[in-house]
């Protein structure tokens, strides 16, 4: 039986740094503050996005939280997806894995507002995934929906892969029971040093690797 594909969408289906960095900076601005950087954006990001508006706000303005998201969620639905672009070698590596008979679904704290036109605009809004779960979706944490993916197909966690690209995301992994493959390349969020610190199941530089990295992984179990 092949292995369940869960997909992380930053850094591994969407190259999008820029575009959220943009819609954050935005949305400061807009609940009058200008204190982020790159730098600085890059250690934040990664929770859901309330609460990564949250910890930039000073202590006074960390009520405007939810606020914030509002506004950053008109502004990544528009401007954040025009300035979005697919990561390398995607469309054709998820077709091909659907051929060889993989069934997969979508994971990531992003927002269904940058998420589902991001998804329409690439072409892979369709006959792709089993789910597409968002930060907007009733699960506490990445591992309570990876629990939910795994007992929807009537399989154990073990029996699923996640692929993607922050060290935080192989912690989620093995508290989830899953195996892990990262991405690590230049649209990823996390550098290749701290990947490899992490010390995930298998590391690669392009989603094409991926039908080889599973087949490896899987005959190594």
């Amino acid at each position: 039986m092949k292995p369940y594909l869960i997909f992380d969408y930053d850094g591994v289906i969407a190259d999008s740094k820029e575009a959220w960095f943009y819609s954050f900076k935005k949305t400061l601005e807009n609940l009058g503050h200008n204190n982020i950087d790159v730098g600085d954006f890059l250690k934040h990001a990664g929770p859901k996005t309330e609460a990564t508006i949250e910890s930039f706000l000073p202590q006074k303005d960390k009520h405007r939280a939810h606020e914030g998201k509002e506004i950053i969620d008109k502004i990544v639905a528009k401007e954040g997806v025009e300035k979005m672009r697919l990561c390398s070698n995607v469309k054709e590596t998820l077709v091909e894995l659907k051929k060889l008979g993989y069934k997969m679904s979508l994971l990531t704290n992003s927002d269904s507002a940058f998420v589902y036109p991001g998804l329409k605009k690439f072409g892979l809004d369709k006959e792709i995934w089993d789910f597409v779960i968002t930060a907007d979706d009733p699960f506490p944490t990445k591992e309570k929906a990876i629990a939910f993916i795994a007992a929807s197909n009537q399989i154990s966690a073990s029996g699923c892969v996640y692929i993607a690209d922050r060290a935080g995301d192989v912690k989620v992994a093995r508290n989830a029971g899953t195996k892990m493959i990262a991405i690590s390349n230049e649209t990823a969020w996390e550098t290749e040093n701290r990947m490899k610190e992490a010390n995930p199941d298998i590391i690669v530089k392009d989603l094409s690797e991926l039908p080889a990295a599973l087949e490896k992984l899987f005959k190594q179990a």
